[in-house]
C-alpha cells in the first residue's frame, strides 16, 4: 500500500510538471515567441564548450566542473540539449515529491500539495527547465539539500553540499550552511546565540566570496568595475547608479541588487507580465511570512535563514540579473513556507521542533 500511495503521487506529480511546462510556454511567448524546443542561450554555449574541452577546463570553466560533467554525459547519451532538459525535468519531478515530504512533516497533506503547486505551476521557476543552464539543477539541489538536512545525517548533508559546488560558484553558500546549520541544531543554540553565529558566518562567507573572485582574474575585474560602474542589475545601465548619487553609496547599491531580485518585476518586462509577477511575488511573500510564524524555530526555518542570508550577501556583493532568477536561489526553499502559510489559524499544527 506504501508503494501505491508514492506511485501514485509520483503520477500526481508528472501530471502537475506537464501542465506546469505548458503555462511556462504560454509565459515564455510573450518574451520569446512560441517555441517549445531546448533553449540556448550565452552561457549555455559557455557550458557546452566546458563539456568538449573536459578535463582540459579554462580557469573560469573550472568553478562549473560539474555542469560540464553533466553537458559532457548527456552529449555521450544523445542530443545534448534534449538529453540536458530531460535530466532538468528529472531533478524537477524528484524535487517536487521531496517538496511534497519537507510541507507534509512540519504541515498537512493539503499544504503539502500546495507546495507542489508553486514550485511546479510557477513560471518563474518553471521556465528554466527548457534552458541548457545551470538554474533548474541549482534551484533542484537547494530542495533536495533542505530534505537531507531535516530527514538524513549531516555526513551525506556535507557530501552533497560539495557536490552541488561544482555547478555554479554561488553554490558554496550550501556548503558554509550545511556546516553552520549542522552545528545549530546539534548543540540547540538560543536565538541570540544563533544571531552571533550568523554574524561570524557572514564574515567567513565574505572571505570566501572574495576568494572565489580572487582565483579568477576575469571574476575580480567584473567585481571591481560591477562597483565603481554602479551596476545594479548585470549589464543593464538603465539601473545602474552614480557614485555620487548618495553618500552611502555601497550600501544603497548592495541594496538595490538585493531588492531588484526579490520584487521580481523588470523595466523591459510588459506590463501583464509585471502585473501578474506583482500579485505573486506578493502572495508568495505573504503566505511565507505566515508560515515561518507557524514553524517558527524549527529545523526547517533555521536552514532556510541561512540559505536566506548567504545567498543574500552573494548578490549584494556581486550584481543582479536580467531575468530575476538569481533571486530564486534561496526563494525555492520559501515554498514550504508558503504552503505551510495557507493554513487556518484553527488547524493544529505539529510540532514545530520536528
Amino acid at each position: 500500500m506504501h508503494q501505491t500511495g508514492i506511485l501514485k503521487r509520483y503520477q500526481k506529480i508528472i501530471f502537475i510538471f506537464f501542465v506546469g511546462q505548458i503555462i511556462a510556454t504560454l509565459y515564455l511567448f510573450s518574451l520569446r515567441g512560441f517555441d517549445i524546443t531546448p533553449i540556448v542561450s550565452f552561457d549555455s554555449n559557455f557550458y557546452i564548450n566546458s563539456a568538449e574541452r573536459f578535463p582540459d577546463l579554462l580557469p573560469q570553466q573550472r568553478l562549473y566542473s560539474g555542469m560540464a560533467i553533466i553537458v559532457k554525459f548527456a552529449s555521450l547519451i544523445g542530443p545534448t540539449k534534449w538529453v540536458f532538459v530531460i535530466l532538468n525535468s528529472i531533478f524537477v519531478i524528484v524535487s517536487g515529491d521531496l517538496l511534497w515530504q519537507i510541507t507534509k512533516k512540519y504541515s498537512s497533506n493539503f499544504c503539502a500539495w500546495i507546495a507542489v503547486y508553486v514550485w511546479l505551476l510557477n513560471p518563474l521557476t518553471a521556465q528554466w527547465t527548457r534552458w541548457l543552464m545551470s538554474e533548474t539543477l541549482y534551484f533542484s539541489a537547494v530542495i533536495i539539500w533542505l530534505w537531507i538536512f531535516i530527514f538524513q545525517s549531516s555526513f551525506l548533508l556535507l557530501l552533497f553540499s560539495a557536490l552541488t559546488t561544482t555547478l555554479r560558484p554561488n553554490a558554496f553558500t550550501l556548503f558554509g550552511a550545511a556546516v553552520i546549520c549542522s552545528y545549530v541544531v546539534k548543540q540547540k543554540l538560543n536565538f541570540r546565540q544563533i544571531i552571533i553565529l550568523i554574524s561570524l558566518s557572514i564574515l567567513v562567507f565574505l572571505i570566501l566570496i572574495y576568494y572565489v573572485f580572487a582565483s579568477n582574474d576575469d571574476a575580480k575585474t567584473y567585481l571591481i568595475e560591477s562597483f565603481s560602474n554602479g551596476q545594479v542589475i548585470w549589464n543593464m545601465p538603465e539601473t545602474f547608479i552614480d557614485f555620487s548619487s548618495s553618500p552611502l553609496y555601497y550600501i544603497d547599491l548592495f541594496l538595490r541588487r538585493i531588492g531588484w531580485e526579490l520584487i521580481q518585476v523588470r523595466p523591459w518586462y510588459s506590463l501583464k507580465n509585471n502585473f501578474f509577477i506583482t500579485i505573486f511575488m506578493s502572495s508568495f511573500y505573504i503566505l511565507s511570512i505566515r508560515g515561518a510564524w507557524f514553524i517558527k524555530e524549527s529545523k526547517l526555518l533555521i536552514a532556510i535563514t541561512f540559505i536566506t542570508v548567504t545567498s543574500l550577501i552573494v548578490i549584494g556583493f556581486t550584481w543582479s540579473i536580467y531575468e530575476g532568477r538569481f533571486g530564486w536561489w534561496f526563494l525555492v526553499s520559501w515554498i514550504p513556507l508558503v504552503a505551510i502559510g495557507t493554513q487556518s489559524r484553527k488547524t493544529s499544527l505539529k510540532s514545530s521542533t520536528q
